[in-house]
């Protein structure tokens, strides 16, 4: 099974964090086949003057021209061409262990990788997958988990402005009956953000959460879950 990696950059706040994600790719047990990276249209950032020597996967760069809070992010995933399918924020981590059960999840015919995330603030978030309880956000595994390529066409029907979009995922994967595979693995350090501000972050812009909520409040309803 193939490996595919993806990450964005579009903000000047995210560059510092640059060499922190490469190192921790370099960490893996298990390199990815293939690395997308998308950014804004110019590199402006320098996201793809950024890769190490060392690295001797595929790489694909993407200007992205999608709009909305995800940028190039939707951009990113679609250009992806391996048979799974892992996104990292460049502010977050890889674990080592990250893609260790994936030709296990293969072998189960799953289609998404039930994992743990660790935050670097401490803490973590368990490998979940509770579909009773969807209306609780930690009923699944925080940020995207690991999903194989069956599952591209679900950025098509996410818009690019949906802030909570790892939840939207989960919700639709619920929907369409979406085979997991509960992995004893941990994806990624997950960074809080508590000296930048991101998305989802404790600094994140608290005034715009009233609007978040009720995109995700229309796109359940959409989804028409019981």
């Amino acid at each position: 099974m193939t490996i595919s990696v993806v990450t964005a950059l579009y903000g000047q706040q995210y560059v510092q964090y640059l060499d922190r994600w490469w190192n921790a790719l370099c960490g893996l047990n298990r390199q990815p086949d293939e690395i997308v990276l998308a950014t804004i249209p110019g590199d402006s950032f320098g996201l793809f003057k950024s890769v190490p020597d060392w690295c001797k996967s595929e790489i694909i760069k993407i200007e992205g021209k999608a709009d909305g809070v995800h940028g190039p992010w939707y951009d990113g995933m679609k250009a992806t061409t391996s048979d799974w399918i892992f996104g990292c924020g460049i502010d977050d981590q890889f674990s080592p262990d990250a893609f260790d059960q994936v030709d296990e999840a293969s072998v189960h015919e799953a289609k998404i990788i039930i994992d743990r995330i660790q935050y670097l603030q401490g803490g973590d978030w368990p490998a979940n997958w509770n579909p009773e309880n969807w209306r609780d956000r930690h009923f699944a595994p925080g940020g995207v988990c690991g999903f194989h390529r069956s599952l591209k066409p679900f950025w098509d029907e996410f818009p690019s402005d949906l802030r909570w979009n790892d939840y939207a995922f989960y919700l639709l994967a619920l929907k369409r009956n979406v085979r997991p595979f509960m992995a004893t693995t941990t994806r990624m350090i997950h960074d809080l953000g508590t000296n930048h501000q991101t998305v989802s972050g404790v600094l994140r812009d608290t005034s715009r959460d009233m609007e978040a909520n009720e995109q995700m409040a229309n796109f359940i309803q959409n989804l028409e879950l019981s």
